[in-house]
């Protein structure tokens, strides 16, 4: 099976690179714009572990692909924030072409990587099967457009029965290749570990479903076990965990000092989220399980981010 990686210097596209490239049958090929940071990266993680990096501009000259992953957007809630509106313009871009690249091949299969941010909503309540996207029309800023981006690409895609095309909506993910300088709570918190201070919080509790790079990859890879189809499914671990929750487990753990402090929580650049995270278990009708919860991913990552400190 041939495997193309579109937008592979994204975080998410890094973890799960060596985990392809492992598995038997698999030919993997990635692309991205910054050749010379990805060689570095490459580098130091193993050069025999992924195959090096061409130009995104070289994909479609290569032989046929399988599968299509396209892995390309804003990649964090600051980058998001940043791009604007002009995120709206980049997803489309790149969805243009693979759907070009479907047209032409006809057997190929994608997979696009997209957002509870799709949902729209203010996740008071976790997303279910029957949740509505929800956007406030006549009110739009820029909280709106990254969800709408993701959105927007799910509707051209459902309008394409025809192809096989599957749409994963990642909530929250966690990896030892998180950026430390980053503004995640994760990384507030190994910060806060590594140099020993103590760390502020909101006192509002939100809950989040952490997935794993392993768990992300075997999503993936259940769908792709299964016939084509056209369809999105939500990523999930076996269960979310609360804030506070997160807090208490950590300082037990790891001796976390905190201090809970008067300020709105679960705010990005995506807007509010207080619930940020499925009970759509439309994954599982492609065997898909599991294998850790949101609370063992995190413990996980925290212990090797600070062996890495």
């Amino acid at each position: 099976m041939r495997i193309a990686f579109l937008g592979a210097s994204s975080q998410i596209a890094r973890d799960l690179a060596p985990l392809f490239a492992a598995t038997s049958g698999v030919q993997l090929e990635r692309f991205l714009r910054d050749l010379d940071t990805d060689e570095a990266w490459r580098q130091k993680t193993g050069p025999h572990t992924v195959p090096a990096a061409r130009s995104l501009s070289e994909w479609t000259q290569r032989p046929a692909f399988d599968v299509v992953l396209n892995f390309i957007g804003a990649g964090s809630p600051a980058r998001a924030a940043a791009l604007g509106a002009n995120i709206l313009d980049l997803t489309t871009r790149y969805d243009d072409m693979v759907l070009a690249y479907l047209h032409q091949h006809p057997g190929c299969r994608y997979v696009f990587l997209s957002s509870g941010a799709a949902y729209g909503s203010d996740f008071e309540l976790p997303a279910r099967h029957t949740t509505v996207a929800s956007f406030p029309i006549n009110a739009l800023d820029q909280r709106h457009w990254y969800g709408l981006a993701k959105f927007q690409t799910e509707c051209r895609h459902r309008a394409r029965p025809d192809l096989g095309i599957c749409d994963i909506r990642v909530f929250s993910y966690v990896s030892p290749s998180l950026d430390m300088n980053s503004r995640f709570l994760l990384a507030d918190i190994v910060r806060a570990l590594a140099q020993g201070h103590l760390l502020e919080t909101s006192s509002q509790d939100i809950y989040r479903d952490y997935i794993s790079p392993a768990d992300l990859f075997a999503l993936i890879c259940s769908v792709l076990q299964h016939p084509a189809c056209n369809i999105a499914v939500d990523a999930y671990s076996l269960a979310p965990v609360g804030k506070m929750q997160l807090l208490d487990h950590l300082s037990k753990r790891f001796q976390l000092r905190y201090r809970l402090v008067d300020q709105p929580a679960g705010i990005n650049a995506t807007g509010i989220k207080p619930h940020y995270f499925s009970e759509n278990r439309k994954a599982a009708e492609f065997g898909y399980l599991p294998r850790l919860d949101s609370l063992s991913a995190v413990t996980n990552t925290v212990d090797q981010l600070l062996s890495q400190t």
